[in-house]
């Protein structure tokens, strides 16, 4: 055996190698079966959508729940944080139906807006850290959607030259890059 035909039979035993494990992890990702479980209620997704869109209202532009904002929410708290911060909010949110239950007698879903707002600023502070983890959470989600920087916000794909003080006219909305 030469050097040429050693070479090969390394290259086509590792290519192989390669090849069967990836069509072995294709076929179990393929599977069918959902085995995901959501940490969180139909409920609570209907709560979250209109906690979010209480936070971030449509106005003259389209709101959170234009921009997808409670189910962003809610993707980022079961993809990417800890089982603790996906409990906090769903007690949160829990306590937040049953304040609106208490003090109006109805769901914080069909609750006037202004109400909400005003059930809303209770919790704020310390008195409830669930509320600023949305909240980070909703306008991350809210001026990262297309609604959110295009609308709310001034998109400008080919922006001119650098200049770091720029005077703003009054009502100017922010750049969204």
């Amino acid at each position: 055996m030469n050097r040429r035909q050693a070479i090969k039979g390394v290259a086509v035993l590792i290519g192989g190698t390669a090849a069967i494990s990836t069509f072995g992890l294709m076929t179990q990702s393929c599977s069918g079966e959902n085995k995901e479980t959501s940490a969180f209620s139909d409920a609570d997704r209907e709560l979250m959508d209109t906690v979010c869109d209480t936070l971030i209202p449509e106005t003259d532009i389209p709101g959170a729940k234009a921009a997808g904002v409670g189910p962003f929410v809610l993707m980022m708290l079961e993809d990417c944080h800890s089982v603790e911060d996906r409990e906090l909010v769903s007690v949160g949110l829990s306590t937040v139906e049953k304040e609106a239950k208490q003090q109006h007698g109805k769901s914080f879903n069909k609750l006037a807006a202004e109400d909400r707002e005003k059930l809303l600023k209770t919790f704020e502070g310390d008195r409830a850290p669930f509320l600023g983890l949305i909240k980070r959470l909703a306008n991350q989600g809210y001026y990262t959607s297309e609604i959110g920087a295009t609308q709310a916000l001034v998109m400008d794909f080919t922006p001119g030259d650098y200049q770091a003080c720029v005077p703003l006219q009054e009502g100017q909305r922010a750049w969204a890059m």
